[in-house]
């Protein structure tokens, strides 16, 4: 049984081919996982920097609570409300994404 030239050629052709579609689809894989990471990414930024925000004001509220006087009933109100937003501020951080988070939603995609 020999083998024709054109058939030798044919299957070398096959072969590549197949090879390029496994590479392509490894790829789009591989580039979807990276789009994935990067909206977790940056879904924490845009909490980070809300809570950043928050810090600002309260930074620019203590400034200017510090600058006049005011009286006692105004400054306990004040540092109430400063202390609810820090407290607010600490739910969010503790409730930011993780590495296993991350995983297991990239699991879940990867189904």
């Amino acid at each position: 049984m020999l083998v024709g030239l054109g058939e030798l050629f044919g299957a070398v052709v096959a072969i590549i081919g197949a090879g390029w579609v496994l590479l392509q689809i490894a790829f789009k894989q591989f580039e979807r996982r990276l789009d994935d990471k990067f909206q977790a990414q940056g879904v924490r930024i845009a909490a980070l920097e809300g809570v950043a925000l928050d810090i600002k004001r309260l930074e620019l509220e203590i400034v200017k609570r510090d600058s006049a006087y005011i009286y006692r009933s105004e400054y306990n109100t004040a540092l109430q409300r400063i202390f609810d937003k820090l407290e607010s501020i600490d739910g969010k951080l503790s409730n930011k994404v993780d590495r296993e988070d991350c995983n297991r939603m990239m699991a879940k995609t990867n189904q």
